[in-house]
């Protein structure tokens, strides 16, 4: 029995893990699959939306110089000059622009770095320098040029470099607005572990409501589960769990269901339990019958055959009643029903079984293939008692 009880538990917890899976594999899947498409469309997004910000602060800078006076830009030996306004050395006025933007920003003249908040490993302003041949000629052009991956002074750049005019839209030069790419990429990292971190919390609290859901679904089985073990072992006595039979679900139906069979079953032994005692009794009174010398196997195949009529079963046919004698089966037959033969009369020296066959349904019975074995056509019960009576002067003798 222990171990019955350990497979069940066994099954049931199999059962319950792919009730778990059937529910989760799929939910897992979309999330990766959001994920992946989310953090996809996040970083392009990001990307887009940080060269739209370079693009912005570039114009900006673009504008605040050119609002610092109405003179022409001019350089006066190295420095980038607006009338008086000394652009290259006045360093805290570009430096406060960017303040806690994260970004950086140049101003040059034609293609020469004036003035700009990018410093070297020494922390000297990369002034003097020029830009990329390509990039400059296409912005002193009148382009507007945005990359994700330019590389100044070592370190790889998202960039954007616009035009810088004059008041009267003549192009002297060019204004560059850049963030690190690692900088960026760190903010992308931060934001997709954001998504992650939510996709897990939600398929953990997904875990939790599935596993107290199944923790339902398996009580109400191991409940049906074991009903009908019980069945098996022939257990009429077996009670459903309360808990299972209150559930408004499949389960529920389940356990009602085999609740039902339990009732039915035991009201269909207690009728074979009924019968049999019936069928006992009519075999004392047969026993009684056969006692009367001047009988016949007919008055037996009658009492018989009222008997069934009187109780709602019926008899079978097939297989009757005989004589035994040298072998087991001999003359006379004694059926269990009346037939337009009287049969022989009972006299001292004989002896007879009389084997009572009575269905519950149909009277029509099959034989196995084993040439033995005799069951009803329907399936449904049947009840067998044989009495073997001898004959006796003074009477029948069992």
């Amino acid at each position: 029995m222990a171990g019955k009880k350990g497979k069940s538990r066994k099954s049931s917890s199999r059962l319950r893990l792919k009730i778990m899976l059937v529910a989760l594999l799929p939910m897992i899947l979309m999330a990766v699959i959001v994920g992946v498409v989310a953090t996809r469309n996040m970083s392009e997004g990001m990307r887009q939306e940080m060269l739209y910000a370079l693009k912005a602060e570039a114009h900006s800078l673009e504008q605040v110089y050119n609002a610092v006076n109405s003179d022409t830009y001019s350089v006066s030996g190295n420095k980038l000059m607006k009338g008086s306004f000394n652009i290259t050395d006045e360093t805290d006025f570009i430096d406060s622009f960017v303040e806690g933007s994260g970004m950086d920003v140049t101003v040059f003249y034609g293609d020469t770095r004036m003035a700009t908040t990018l410093k070297d490993d020494s922390g000297k302003r990369i002034v003097g320098t020029q830009a990329d041949a390509d990039i400059a000629k296409a912005v002193l052009a009148g382009e507007t040029v945005e990359k994700e991956n330019i590389t100044i002074d070592g370190k790889k750049y998202c960039v954007c470099y616009s035009p810088l005019r004059e008041s009267s839209d003549k192009i002297v030069g060019m204004v560059f607005a850049g963030k690190p790419v690692a900088a960026v990429q760190a903010l992308i990292t931060k934001r997709t572990t954001a998504i992650v971190v939510v996709e897990v919390v939600l398929i953990l609290i997904a875990m939790v409501i599935i596993f107290f859901l199944t923790r339902g679904i398996k009580i109400g089985l191991q409940a049906a589960e074991k009903a009908v073990e019980g069945l098996s072992n022939g257990d009429l006595t077996v009670a459903i769990e309360s808990k299972a039979m209150r559930r408004n679900d499949e389960l529920g139906d389940m356990a009602k269901g085999v609740a039902v069979l339990l009732n039915q079953l035991l009201e269909v032994v207690n009728h074979i339990r009924t019968s049999s005692e019936m069928l006992l009794k009519s075999g004392t009174d047969l026993s009684n019958m056969a006692s009367q010398t001047n009988s016949t196997a007919e008055d037996i195949s009658k009492a018989i055959e009222e008997y069934a009529v009187e109780n709602g079963v019926s008899v079978v046919r097939e297989l009757i009643g005989h004589g035994v004698g040298q072998d087991l089966h001999e003359a006379p037959d004694v059926p269990n029903f009346v037939s337009r033969f009287n049969g022989p009369v009972l006299r001292p020296g004989m002896t007879i079984a009389v084997e009572p066959m009575l269905n519950l349904g149909t009277p029509t019975v099959a034989e196995a293939d084993d040439g033995w074995t005799v069951s009803t056509l329907d399936g449904k019960l049947s009840a067998h008692y044989e009495n073997t009576i001898a004959i006796m002067p003074e009477g029948p003798c069992e």
